[in-house]
């Protein structure tokens, strides 16, 4: 079975913060994966398999993504989130240019996650594990 190999940062709901391998299946999002897939998930960790229950996982960082020129116009507002373990990150959050661009509004959608791009990882945050987002 073809599996694509996904290297990510993991942070769980405590802070503790590892570098690991998801094995999906190709073409899977990993953001889909840890907001509405199985109860546990599967990661290579320090060279060993390690089971992770999906509701632990705060948040997961992975290589950027490429900007697609032609893309839809979006909106940029820098911040700092801070994680429920204390935990801060900061990047951007980027939205589709619609009329609603205020942080508030991205941070109540219907998604699970919040997409926070980092300078050198695009970092996943699943929504319950944020304590407080802070603009700069």
């Amino acid at each position: 079975m073809p599996v694509d190999y996904v290297d990510a940062t993991l942070i769980l709901h405590d802070g503790d913060r590892s570098e690991v391998i998801f094995l999906l299946p190709p073409g899977e999002d990993l953001a889909r994966v840890i907001t509405e897939g199985d109860a546990f998930i599967s990661v290579m960790r320090n060279a060993k398999i390690c089971i992770i229950a999906s509701d632990a996982i705060a948040a997961l960082g992975v290589a950027p993504k490429v900007d697609n020129e032609d893309a839809l116009p979006t909106h940029k507002q820098r911040v700092t989130v801070k994680l429920r373990s204390g935990m801060m990150l900061e990047g951007e959050l980027r939205t589709v240019v619609d009329g609603k661009h205020l942080t508030a509004d991205h941070l109540n959608g219907d998604a699970r996650t919040v997409e926070l791009r980092a300078q050198d990882k695009t970092y996943f945050i699943v929504k319950t594990h944020v304590a407080y987002v802070q603009e700069s």
